[in-house]
């Protein structure tokens, strides 16, 4: 009888007990398909690979195949020092990169607003790169719908975020101070960190070209607007509003219809 016939065949082992023993032409088959299977599986895997990139730090950047060096330029060199990187997180708005659209490109970018050096950072293959800033450059932030402008302040290019839309503009500016290292006066104290800070909004009207910034004065507010200042006062009075809150306000709104 052939011993390659039947699936399994029996030997004796030394006690003379019957044993069974798998047939090695079946199981040479079993294991060449076995790693036919496997193969089709890597090959898979390789075209899915291809197909998607893995690079987190080219999904952070951006979406779609723009020109990055028109609307990118290289980002200051950064402090890898582990105590910069502790404070780091306050020179921004938000520390994750948000999903927004830049002027009327057809794609969205990831970026994220750094207030201290005032740049809109992009994040592409590990390298940090800021939006080039022009007159008008829009940006505006998908989920917050959080809208920014560029507009100069002392001969130079800022951020600012708009509040409405028409002829004149409310404007608000974040602003973040460094504040350097304090070494205690007395025994009494405590050294001082260096650190960076939030300070309070400031806020502007840009009437036509010319940006003015808000008293924080009541008496002072309204001769801002000009031969209109009565009508903004009469308005203000009678609607009991609050300068304060000028960004949750219709005041500017008002005015652009006067």
């Amino acid at each position: 009888m052939n011993q390659f016939s039947s699936k399994e065949i029996k030997i004796k082992d030394p006690l003379q007990r019957d044993v069974k023993k798998p047939n090695y032409f079946y199981t040479f088959i079993i294991q060449k398909k076995s790693n036919s299977f496997m193969k089709n599986i890597f090959l898979l895997l390789s075209a899915l690979l291809l197909l998607f990139p893995t690079n987190i730090n080219s999904q952070v950047g951006g979406i779609g195949g723009s020109d990055y060096e028109m609307v990118f330029v290289p980002g200051a060199k950064e402090d890898k020092s582990d105590f910069f990187k502790k404070i780091a997180p306050k020179m921004y708005a938000s520390v994750d990169y948000l999903a927004a659209m830049v002027d009327d490109i057809n794609e969205s970018f990831f970026l994220r607003y750094n207030i201290y050096r005032d740049e809109m950072e992009f994040l592409k293959n590990g390298k940090t790169l800021y939006l080039k800033k022009n007159e008008k450059r829009k940006i505006i932030f998908s989920k917050s719908q959080e809208n920014f402008r560029l507009f100069k302040l002392n001969n130079k290019l800022r951020y600012f975020t708009v509040h409405n839309i028409g002829d004149n503009l409310l404007l608000s500016r974040k602003i973040v101070e460094y504040q350097e290292a304090k070494l205690a006066a007395s025994s009494y104290q405590k050294d001082k960190p260096a650190d960076f800070k939030m300070k309070e909004n400031k806020k502007y009207i840009r009437f036509n070209q010319t940006l003015v910034e808000v008293p924080k004065r009541k008496n002072k507010f309204n001769t801002i607007f000009g031969p209109q200042s009565s009508a903004i006062k009469k308005y203000v009075k009678n609607n009991k509003l609050n300068i304060k809150n000028i960004e949750e306000e219709t005041i500017v709104q008002y005015y652009n219809k006067l």
